[in-house]
């Protein structure tokens, strides 16, 4: 497995941490999953975090992403996934907008979701032919994708 991205969240009303696999290469990395937000400091080593929501693939395709940075919009309501590869065909950085990852997480030992990922305009951003490193919500907020 390789974590490339993390953000905090709430679902099922409780606040929760939602970590994000690069996406590049083979299926072990092609993975988002749920924890609950831990406690500081830990009450145990992190590899006893209870995974509570999965989902495998999320862009579904046979393309070369490398997922770098994730964010959720101020309401939660978006979830963005900067991209460090691939870029725009004219050289731009990428930042994909999830519009429904709540409705797609499956729950762990609960019944998968019919839901396949939905995504809404790509937010191009020239950052003269480099990919996203990382983001967070100081700047997502300043880029609209409405």
């Amino acid at each position: 497995m390789d974590i490339e991205a993390s953000a905090r969240f709430t679902i099922d009303g409780k606040r929760s941490i939602i970590w994000v696999g690069s996406h590049s290469g083979d299926r072990n990395r092609r993975i988002l999953f749920v924890t609950p937000e831990p406690t500081f400091p830990p009450e145990g080593p992190y590899g006893d975090l209870e995974v509570t929501h999965y989902y495998t693939d999320l862009f579904g395709t046979n393309e070369q992403i490398k997922i770098e940075g994730a964010e959720f919009s101020p309401d939660e309501s978006k979830f963005f996934i900067g991209l460090r590869s691939p870029l725009s065909a004219d050289g731009k950085a990428q930042i994909r907008v999830l519009e429904n990852l709540q409705s797609i997480l499956h729950k762990v030992g609960g019944e998968p979701s019919p839901a396949a990922a939905r995504f809404g305009p790509t937010i191009e951003l020239d950052l003269h032919q480099r990919g996203i490193r990382e983001i967070r919500r100081g700047i997502v907020t300043q880029l609209r994708s409405d």
